[in-house]
């Protein structure tokens, strides 16, 4: 069966372009008895390893049974498993086709399967670098949480978005594992462009934007293709760091400054170690939740990669836009935990995480939430919005709850 067939038969002929590449080296791959993840013994060890209850054992070896007695269907889940795990290069899920024309309400599911199937990789992959079983265990709960964002998107339906797929080949082969409420990617290369500096005296902390920045009026940053705004520099010698700075609020000041190179040292630096952190969906964002996710990968990640030192925590997320601070009140959680961090601007203005729309649009985005409402509501008042960055340097975890890169900078 060549990929034209298969497309086809799913009524998604349309989507060839993205479905296509590497369909023959996955067939040759295709074990003769089919795709293990589709047997119901491994179903349900990689249900329970993804923290599902029981309650999804019906519909999921339901949907299976009816992937794997079909060809077509039982075909196309192994070429999709074998893309998103095995294939050379990453792929992203987002243009592949629903399938609710031949699954109907148990579209989601198809994709669920693949998606749980990761868990005998990862808990092969934990194992080989000594990684305690717990852990392991927590890191698995990815699926989960991306099938409660299916659910809000498909009214409570069973599956997983497509469009998070494609990031579940990260915990295959990467350092990347959950620690209480956030997951850690421990990065070889910090790759953000911020530089940051702390005076040897008094501790201050001070971030540069990088050279060739694009900010509008405002000091947030425009998409790289966008000629409009300005241009940042950033000039380093023996003797001076000279460029524009970086509030911890996270926009860039107007005006360049000038510093003494001998009484700064660098604290952060493209190209150094850095946990990249995510925000698993749910669990709360409370101060003594957070504050102890940190500091238990603070301990985590130098025990088990004694070579591997990471500098900071970092983050691009809507959850770190400054915007925020604008629209919800200051004891809120969020907008406590962010005043923590010391932020930067990004470009980009992503809202799928606060609305699941995987194409946003105001006139129908759901109301559900006092955060959803907020975020409306400033947008129509003309406001644009803004993602944002954000870091916090290993030697500063002990002044969590202070807000030091403000009150030292203000």
């Amino acid at each position: 069966m060549n990929i034209e067939e298969a497309l086809k038969k799913l009524n998604a002929l349309h989507q060839i372009e993205a479905v296509a590449p590497g369909w023959e080296a996955s067939q040759r791959a295709l074990p003769e008895g089919g795709p293990a993840f589709l047997q119901p013994e491994q179903i349900i060890a990689n249900r329970a390893w993804c923290d599902f209850g029981t309650e999804v054992d019906a519909a999921l070896l339901h949907t299976a049974e009816r992937i794997r007695t079909d060809e077509t269907l039982r075909r196309f889940a192994w070429h999709c498993a074998w893309r998103l795990y095995d294939a050379p290069e990453a792929s992203w899920f987002a243009d592949w086709p629903t399938l609710e024309s031949v699954l109907g309400e148990d579209a989601g599911i198809f994709y669920l399967l693949v998606g749980i199937s990761f868990a005998l990789q990862v808990r092969a992959f934990h194992q080989a670098m000594h990684i305690p079983e717990a852990i392991t265990q927590a890191t698995l709960q990815q699926p989960r949480c991306f099938a409660d964002n299916y659910a809000k998107m498909h009214s409570g339906k069973l599956g997983i978005p497509r469009s998070q797929l494609g990031w579940l080949r990260h915990y295959t082969r990467e350092k990347y594992f959950r620690l209480g409420r956030f997951e850690y990617w421990l990065k070889p290369h910090y790759e953000h462009g911020v530089h940051v500096y702390r005076h040897t005296t008094n501790g201050r902390v001070l971030a540069f934007a990088p050279s060739g920045a694009r900010l509008d009026d405002d000091g947030y940053a425009l998409d790289p293709e966008n000629t409009a705004g300005w241009q940042t520099t950033l000039a380093i010698t023996p003797d001076t760091i000279t460029g524009y700075p970086i509030s911890p609020r996270g926009y860039v000041l107007p005006d360049p400054v000038s510093i003494p190179r001998p009484e700064w040292q660098s604290a952060l630096q493209p190209g150094d170690y850095v946990l990249d952190m995510h925000i698993p969906a749910g669990g709360g964002l409370s101060f003594e939740t957070w504050s102890a996710s940190m500091r238990q990968a603070a301990a985590f990640f130098p025990a088990h990669f004694p070579d591997m030192l990471p500098k900071a925590f970092v983050c691009l997320s809507w959850m770190y836009s400054p915007d925020l601070e604008k629209l919800l009140p200051p004891e809120s959680n969020l907008v406590r935990h962010l005043s923590e961090m010391y932020l930067f601007p990004v470009p980009g203005a992503y809202l799928w995480f606060i609305f699941m729309q995987d194409e946003f649009d105001p006139a129908t985005a759901p109301r559900d939430t006092s955060l959803q409402r907020a975020v409306l509501a400033y947008l129509e008042q003309g406001h644009a919005w803004h993602d944002g960055g954000m870091f916090l340097l290993m030697e500063d975890l002990d002044k969590l709850g202070t807000g030091y890169y403000r009150t030292t900078a203000e």
